[in-house]
């Protein structure tokens, strides 16, 4: 079956996204189109790549890939500069992989989830080049007030989940009876709670961004809802972890992530049974 992805941001609990999408691979889910927000879009990414399965080969190498990083004194805050060198540490040929994916008639198109510094959501398309992917992808995970907002094409941006963390806005408008597939990296039930929410963004700022943060609880568990709507009525699966994840943002333990990554397989075993 073919879906639009949708992938939950969460920094390096996106491991568990990544474990779901190695088994649906394998069980033949293709995509019309990938959207991420945050962390989420480089699981799109690699999903664009084909290179999901690559990156958990390489996960034993990641912690060891981030420490040569650091003590090369590379800004784990400019996350442009960090993906990429990230990215040639552990030998993944994406740039290469990139341009024979969007060479192809069939390609999907590909978006990060942005939010402007003037607090309003916006959708980077992101199959020109893998360096533009890759730029649009670092605004997508910069957190304002922990790294400087990126500039691209003159204008700037920050972390797409400082409006919100999900993609259902841009499916919904380029494919408006679309079957959805959304990976998320908190479990079902979870509620954003509104000073939380603000909290985590305190650190910015930007005038515009604070107001953001401040009515983003309400969009997120919104958003969460009309998810769970659309499953229901069948137009939508959506995998879950069954509880939170042990999984700091910027975790790199190989061990810590194998163990969200069978956490992700497992949830999406259990969505194929639901969904057959």
């Amino acid at each position: 079956m073919e879906f639009f992805g949708e992938f939950e941001g969460g920094g390096s609990r996106c491991f568990f996204t990544l474990g779901a999408l190695s088994v649906l691979r394998k069980e033949g889910v293709t995509f019309c189109d990938l959207a991420g927000v945050s962390a989420g879009s480089v699981s799109a990414l690699l999903v664009y790549c084909d290179a999901v399965d690559d990156m958990l080969c390489a996960l034993p190498y990641i912690e060891r890939s981030v420490g040569l990083l650091l003590k090369r004194g590379i800004d784990v805050s400019d996350v442009y500069t960090f993906l990429n060198e990230l990215i040639a540490l552990l030998d993944l040929s994406l740039p290469e992989r990139f341009s024979a994916r969007a060479a192809t008639s069939d390609a999907p198109r590909l978006f990060a989830g942005v939010t402007s510094v003037d607090g309003k959501r916006q959708w980077l398309q992101n199959t020109d080049s893998f360096d533009d992917c890759l730029r649009a992808i670092g605004a997508s995970c910069t957190m304002p007030g922990y790294s400087k907002p990126v500039c691209i094409e003159g204008k700037y941006y920050v972390d797409g989940a400082v409006y919100e963390g999900f993609c259902l806005d841009i499916a919904m408008q380029l494919h408006t009876n679309a079957q959805h597939l959304a990976i998320f990296t908190s479990p079902r039930n979870f509620q954003l709670d509104e000073t939380a929410a603000s909290g985590q963004w305190c650190q910015s700022t930007i005038s515009d961004l604070q107001h953001c943060t401040q009515t983003r609880a309400g969009r997120y568990n919104a958003t969460r809802k009309a998810y769970k709507n659309l499953e229901r009525e069948g137009s939508a699966w959506c995998i879950f972890p069954p509880d939170i994840l042990d999984v700091s943002v910027l975790e790199y333990r190989a061990d810590v992530l194998a163990h969200a990554v069978e956490v992700g397989k497992q949830a999406a075993y259990d969505c194929l049974r639901r969904v057959s």
